[in-house]
């Protein structure tokens, strides 16, 4: 409820409090045992004076201004057309109070927030709220050039306007915003053109975002005297090719650098650990920088996250380490050459090492098996060799396990699933050898599983046709043997293709009801095939090529569009429909 001028002089002028003052400026007024008035009284009742005659003009001027803002936001609700996100406002309730959008400090409108799917313009009047420090007007559909009346907001020390449709250059005047600003976001527009060099004189910025946008000009180098920027964002942007300027290492208070797919190119600048000393995350990902990676990146002590992934980098990972809270690695996609540092095996903050498609070599560090923390390893597409850690998964909720199209060797090892969080085990082409570990089989949240062209042997957990996790199963040219297990509830992709499997399809093939792929060719599989297919069947491919099947091929395999069942020895023990030339698909 907003108080009137009348109401809140009759609260703090009372008749009692009136005569209460000025019993008390009498009483105050006495002689002196002297005869005479000390200076002090004299004072005191000039003071009393004061303020009884000053006071309720002051505080009638505050309501003044809260009931002028009250004003100016309803005069803004309608001038965006009474949207219905807004009926709450109106003039018999107190913004202060009432209105969840709006935040005051001392009974004064500091703060607007509004996330409310507004279309139209930020009209100029929103600054006659003066007090005004925070406008979040993000997630709307805001659709004209940067509304450049937000200069008249003087007080403003945040500024998001993020999400929107805001398009046109940024004008080259942005620096009339306020001079307290700190935040300021214009991330996910449609601003064009370039950066205005004038963005930097806003010196007390700490926060700059201006991701996702349509700039296709350049960004000044200038950014690099924001002195106390700590958060910078200029990411998914298409800049004119660029070089990472120098001048952005002098920005020592920055933690946060995040510059990725803004068509960066030569080599990433030096010398950061004796600069960038505060720098937490560092995202300078999908551009074309090349060269090798500072060779003191990894000296940054503050240093937790690291994405460098597409580019063109090449050389060695360096091997000098003083972050030791590093969380997640990220280099993949590069040509990098050279073995894994030892030092990543002392990394007990490590959640994420992903190294793949690069030209690293060696063997894995026994000391990244066991890091704590471990819970995503990529390090697929290498020419890494040797056995693989055997303490992989022992000491830590590890999920994702892909290091296929390398040459690792020996045995799986036995603890992957040993905390029971892993999703995805990866192994494929490499020489790995000997038997499944049995706790595969009761991995209940895994849902891929590929260990095709290596060299494994021995029966496959029966448990794994218990999963209802898994989906996809590819255990294609090893040396299983055995009888296949049942197929998952859930199961899409189920191919044990070139092993020595034997036994008959299993029962639940018919009960199979988002099964896709079907391949169990070149093994020793026998008995019939089930006459279950039916028009909903998702399966498209089905290859039992090379078996000892017998008896009749089922009519219903028409639903069938790959389709491969011939030379099953006897060939003469397969008999019936035959599928027409068109069908037939060697896979």
């Amino acid at each position: 409820m907003v108080i009137s001028d009348k109401s809140w002089s009759s609260q703090i002028w009372s008749r009692n409090s009136k005569s209460t003052l000025l019993s008390h400026l009498f009483i105050t007024n006495q002689p002196h045992p002297s005869g005479q008035k000390t200076k002090m009284s004299i004072l005191y009742q000039h003071s009393l004076l004061l303020l009884l005659f000053l006071t309720p003009f002051h505080v009638v001027s505050r309501t003044n201004t809260n009931q002028n803002d009250q004003t100016t936001l309803l005069n803004l609700k309608n001038f965006w057309s009474n949207p219905p996100s807004l009926s709450h406002w109106n003039q018999s309730s107190n913004p202060c109070t009432s209105w969840s959008e709006i935040t005051c400090t001392a009974n004064t409108i500091t703060r607007i927030t509004i996330r409310q799917d507004i279309t139209g313009v930020v009209p100029p009047f929103i600054c006659d709220i003066k007090n005004l420090t925070h406008l979040d007007l993000s997630w709307n559909f805001f659709n004209e050039h940067f509304p450049a009346g937000l200069y008249n907001c003087t007080s403003l020390e945040y500024l998001d306007l993020s999400q929107n449709y805001f398009v046109g250059r940024i004008p080259d005047d942005i620096s009339r915003l306020s001079p307290e600003l700190k935040y300021l976001s214009l991330l996910g527009n449609n601003f064009s053109g370039d950066i205005p060099v004038n963005i930097s004189r806003l010196s007390k910025l700490t926060y700059l975002d201006l991701r996702q946008t349509l700039f296709n000009g350049s960004f000044p180098e200038e950014i690099g005297n924001l002195s106390d920027l700590e958060e910078l964002y200029l990411g998914f942007n298409d800049f004119k090719p660029s070089r990472l300027p120098d001048s952005f290492t002098q920005l020592k208070k920055l933690r946060t650098f995040i510059m990725t797919e803004a068509n960066l190119i030569g080599e990433i600048p030096g010398n950061l650990s004796g600069l960038m000393v505060a720098m937490e995350l560092l995202d300078l990902s999908v551009n074309r920088l090349e060269g090798s990676i500072p060779s003191d990146l990894f000296l940054l002590k503050n240093l937790k996250e690291v994405y460098l992934y597409g580019n063109n980098l090449t050389g060695e990972i360096p091997d000098s380490i003083e972050a030791w809270n590093m969380e997640v690695i990220d280099l993949s996609a590069n040509k990098l050459t050279g073995k894994i540092p030892d030092g990543f095996g002392n990394l007990t903050s490590l959640t994420n090492l992903t190294l793949f498609i690069n030209r690293l070599s060696g063997e894995i560090p026994v000391g990244i098996g066991r890091l704590p923390k471990l819970n995503n390893i990529r390090v697929f597409r290498n020419n890494l060799s040797g056995q693989l850690p055997p303490d992989f998964g022992r000491y830590s909720e590890l999920v994702i396990f892909q290091v296929f199209d390398n040459n690792f060797t020996g045995n799986l090892p036995k603890n992957l699933c040993y905390n029971g969080k892993l999703i995805a085990l990866i192994v494929h082409n490499n020489s790995l050898s000997g038997e499944i570990p049995k706790s595969i089989g009761n991995c209940s949240r895994l849902n891929g599983l590929s260990l095709e062209r290596n060299q494994f042997t021995g029966e496959l957990p029966a448990t794994i046709g218990n999963s209802t996790s898994l989906k996809y199963l590819k255990l294609d040219d090893n040396m299983f043997y055995g009888n296949l297990p049942e197929i998952p509830v859930n199961m899409i992709v189920y191919s044990i293709k070139s092993n020595t499997m034997s036994g008959g399809i299993p029962s639940s093939f018919c009960s199979s009801s988002f099964l896709e792929v079907f391949h169990v060719s070149h093994n020793n599989v026998s008995g019939t095939i089930p006459d279950c297919f039916q028009n909903e069947s998702r399966l498209a491919s089905l290859n039992l090529y090379d078996n000892q099947l017998q008896g009749m091929v089922p009519r219903s395999l028409m639903n069938c569009k790959l389709l491969q069942l011939m030379r099953n020895n006897p060939f003469s023990r397969l008999n019936g429909y035959s599928p027409i030339l068109n069908m037939v698909s060697e896979l």
